[in-house]
């Protein structure tokens, strides 16, 4: 996908492991065909998730509510 080769070399497993997660849970929601618009919503989180990645500096750290 271009969005991993376009991403700095030091976030791409990073960013591959995010686009993994994702489809498993498209696949998921296919197969229960509940997935109204879960596809845009979901690249929009991990667009948003990978850009505050990338700000911060930082691949583990993320703050999360518990």
């Amino acid at each position: 996908m271009d969005m991993v080769k376009d991403a700095p070399k030091d976030y791409q497993m990073q960013l591959v492991r995010m686009l993994a997660s994702n489809t498993a849970k498209c696949a998921r929601a296919d197969m229960l065909k509940s997935s109204k618009g879960l596809g845009a919503r979901l690249r929009e989180d991990l667009l948003e998730r990978f850009d505050k990645i990338q700000e911060e500096g930082g691949l583990h750290r993320i703050d999360r509510p518990l």
